[in-house]
């Protein structure tokens, strides 16, 4: 269960488990108004980015999230070095390169299932779980980024408007595809609905920057050049020691916690 990686020599489980830290995740979907945010702002300190399908390479995250095959991505992402999460099952799907899972570096899959109640995104927090999935990426995601610790979402490209333009890159769809889209967005606006009435109960604040979104009978907007500048106005200055002199002020010194090297057995659960 949990995140499986190849290592090139076989298949081994990893864990990003943690109970809650000071990043903020911005989740970045691929709705029209994702264009009018600058992307070149939104990577720095305090957040998380999380970017989902074809937002890359318009943004480039920390970390990339995609559910579907290998072959609805740019083909480019797999050479790129920053982590990626995919779905487990998909492990032996192929592209032109042929099969991907034992060829490319921080390449990802979570295991998922059908959830036995909504508040598992919430709840399954250890080290091994099985991530929701009710057939969408974003809430596979969502529960991806509460699992990781964060406690602040901000979502950027979620307009759930219905529109011919369903994308911020103007990817013009068949009518077919263009009704499926619509009935989808219907689904994540109940989604987000229902995860914004219970992520209160477990500390957990969603938020969205997509101006214009439909989500915002629901949750509240702000612009996220505000929520960048609070991210950043608080961050800590001080002058540069050399290492010797670093090393001064702890000799003699006992440490106040277990050293990185000590045995810590399997771990707490988180």
């Amino acid at each position: 269960m949990a995140l499986w990686y190849h290592t090139g020599n076989g298949w081994t489980k990893n864990t990003l488990a943690y109970r809650s830290h000071n990043c903020s995740a911005f989740l970045v979907c691929g709705g029209p108004s994702l264009k009018k945010i600058d992307p070149s702002l939104l990577k720095g300190p305090n957040r998380i980015v999380f970017c989902l399908n074809n937002t890359y390479p318009y943004v480039t995250p920390d970390w990339w999230i995609g559910m579907d095959d290998p072959q609805c991505y740019h083909r480019d992402i797999f050479h790129q070095p920053f982590p990626k999460i995919m779905r487990g099952g998909y492990q032996n799907r192929i592209t032109e390169e042929g099969l991907i899972y034992n060829k490319f570096y921080n390449l990802y899959y979570a295991d998922t299932k059908k959830p036995d109640n909504f508040d598992d995104t919430f709840t399954l927090r250890n080290h091994d779980v099985n991530f929701v999935w009710h057939w969408s990426s974003i809430a596979t995601a969502l529960h991806i980024i509460v699992w990781m610790g964060c406690e602040n979402i901000y979502l950027f490209g979620n307009d759930l408007n219905n529109k011919k333009n369903d994308y911020f890159d103007s990817v013009k769809l068949n009518k077919e595809n263009n009704d499926h889209n619509s009935r989808f967005y219907d689904k994540v606006y109940e989604y987000l609905k229902l995860f914004k009435e219970r992520s209160d109960a477990y500390n957990i604040n969603l938020y969205s920057c997509s101006e214009g979104s439909r989500s915002h009978d629901y949750l509240e907007y702000l612009d996220y050049k505000d929520v960048i500048y609070n991210l950043e106005k608080d961050l800590p200055s001080g002058n540069l020691l050399h290492a010797s002199d670093a090393e001064k002020k702890w000799k003699g010194k006992s440490p106040r916690s277990k050293s990185p090297n000590t045995s810590l057995g399997n771990g707490p659960q988180i």
